[in-house]
């Protein structure tokens, strides 16, 4: 990364803002972070999962989630995201929570939604999809994953 103003190499790390190094330059550059939305997609006793056709965890079950473009409400993004992975219309009916993967840097807001119409067709993302029933629910490799279907369901 480098600095806006003078071009001087910014250390990418975890600071939350960086002055730039060069010492006749007074700019901050901040590193901001990428923005992600995540569904719980409830229809009955059913969560829908997709099995990623991409990394991290390719070829593993996991709540539909993607990123979010430049000027799209975040509501949007996850109807979008959902529809693109699955071929699902949903109805968003509300913020789960909001968090910073540790790993990753990414800021995941998490909503509860529900199923309102359409078949299920595999994304170009996924290698499968299919709802599962919430306390049959096979390994899932995001840490807060559990904790937001929790949510869901309170």
């Amino acid at each position: 990364m480098f600095c806006n103003k003078c071009g001087g190499k910014i250390d990418n790390n975890k600071n939350i803002n960086n002055l730039c190094p060069n010492p006749d330059c007074d700019k901050y550059v901040f590193l901001n972070p990428k923005i992600a939305v995540l569904a719980v997609v409830q229809k009955d006793n059913e969560i829908l999962l997709v099995k990623r056709n991409i990394m991290p965890f390719y070829n593993e079950w996991s709540l539909p989630a993607g990123y979010i473009n430049k000027w799209e409400a975040p509501e949007k993004a996850i109807i979008r995201e959902v529809y693109e992975e699955t071929n699902v219309k949903i109805k968003v009916l509300k913020l789960l929570d909001a968090n910073l993967n540790k790993d990753s840097g990414v800021i995941v807001l998490s909503y509860l939604t529900k199923h309102i119409k359409g078949p299920i067709k595999i994304g170009e993302e996924c290698k499968d999809v299919k709802y599962f029933n919430k306390n049959k629910l096979p390994s899932l490799p995001f840490k807060n994953d559990h904790k937001i279907i929790d949510l869901s369901f309170k």
